[in-house]
């Protein structure tokens, strides 16, 4: 069953790599009609591909459509052909946003105004459109015009410089905050879709994605405040917890999480493990004297789970209330029998080739979650030009050969 709770609402996506694609993705999962605005001078994420296109993309070549982080941020939604540094271009573009709700867009804070599809511009034409601008630094302040990626935006978030070991430089969290930029987008287009439906009026959204990893440092910022203390990297260290780690397990590679925040919870790890002498020296009787000798700690904890699996220990420990969970490789998600019973995953086919598309970790009781494939490239010219814009064949051809749907 396909999820309608946003049926009826038509998003524009003019955006690339992954926050801009993302937002408008989970608009899509919740039932939104998302048409992505692509063309052949700016293929994207549809260049890292697999197999045959690793090194290249070819729109009439057999598995174009094979690269994964596009297709992992591009379900649910429609793909044409429009090249908006035509003037033609920008007046379909501008066609089609009268026809639309949210216009979303991951460009440059002013990239889009200097063909006349600024916020200013666009409002007059659709007084209840939303616009999503989703920049690195957002549409105000002295680094407006800077651009970036996910790990700057690390970096720049503040998280960055709290992530890793004390001994080693800030981790810059992969492309991760590119996806939490994702689903900041969405809450906000969400709310801005609620606020349209009780006063009839659209809005402009200036989400900055660097602020978005400021958010998520919310704690270390609010010490400073309080006591004046500068945090630092401290691995798997966290205050209030010890131990607090990730354990190995019988086999190669293979790890488990224990954390224990409370005194009762230490003492039924050491039951489990059998470890009376452990339950009973002194240098762990408490929390604090527990974070000061974590790594003798953590060496006799190592020993015993060194003789399980990580599944093992997780049943084990969780059996009698200590927080525990193995840690899963991307091929250990997919056999998990706890993510398949919620069906997490979906199988998606892309020129025989079998892709997994992620579904949204919520669900509805009243709407289901079902995923579309990526579309292939300009797979929706057709629906868009002639029947949602009234284009004629002739028209269409001609701005074909004009490289205007391009």
């Amino acid at each position: 069953m396909d999820c309608q709770i946003l049926k009826g609402i038509r998003i524009i996506e003019v955006s690339d790599y992954l926050a801009g694609p993302a937002t408008a993705m989970l608009l899509g999962q919740m039932g939104a009609e998302v048409i992505k605005i692509e063309n052949k001078d700016n293929l994207g994420l549809r260049t890292i591909a697999v197999g045959k296109l690793a090194e290249g993309y070819d729109p009439n070549a057999d598995g174009y459509d094979q690269s994964a982080p596009f297709n992992f941020v591009n379900n649910n939604k429609l793909s044409i052909t429009l090249n908006i540094k035509t003037p033609k271009g920008v007046e379909l573009l501008k066609s089609l946003i009268k026809e639309g709700d949210v216009l979303i867009h991951n460009l440059r804070p002013g990239a889009l105004d200097k063909v006349g599809l600024g916020y200013d511009d666009l409002v007059k034409l659709n007084p209840a459109l939303i616009m999503l601008g989703a920049s690195g630094f957002g549409a105000r302040g002295p680094y407006r015009e800077y651009g970036g990626y996910a790990w700057n935006f690390a970096c720049h978030g503040g998280l960055a410089y709290l992530t890793g070991y004390p001994d080693m430089p800030p981790n810059n969290l992969t492309t991760g905050t590119d996806i939490w930029n994702g689903y900041a987008g969405t809450l906000a287009v969400l709310i801005a879709l609620n606020h349209r439906q009780t006063s009839g009026k659209g809005q402009f959204i200036d989400l900055a994605q660097s602020e978005t990893v400021s958010f998520l440092a919310g704690e270390a910022l609010m010490a400073y405040s309080l006591n004046g203390q500068v945090e630092k990297r401290a691995g798997n260290k966290e205050k209030g917890f010890a131990p607090n780690n990730c354990y190995p397990c019988q086999g190669s590679d293979q790890w488990v999480s224990i954390s224990v925040s409370e005194d009762f919870e230490w003492q039924s790890l050491c039951k489990c493990m059998d470890r009376k002498d452990v339950a009973a020296d002194e240098r762990f009787a408490t929390k604090s004297l527990r974070w000061k000798y974590q790594t003798e700690m953590d060496k006799e904890i190592g020993i015993w789970t060194r003789a399980h699996t990580k599944y093992e220990i997780m049943e084990i420990l969780q059996a009698d209330g200590v927080a525990a969970m193995p840690s899963l490789s991307n091929i250990d998600l997919l056999a998990n029998k706890h993510l398949k019973a919620r069906n997490l995953f979906q199988k998606l086919n892309y020129s025989g080739t079998d892709q997994i598309a992620i579904t949204p970790p919520f669900r509805f009781s009243r709407d289901g979650v079902s995923i579309s494939k990526a579309p292939k490239f300009g797979e929706h010219n057709d629906y868009v030009f002639k029947e949602l814009l009234n284009m004629p064949e002739e028209e269409i051809n001609r701005l074909k050969d004009e490289k205007v749907i391009y």
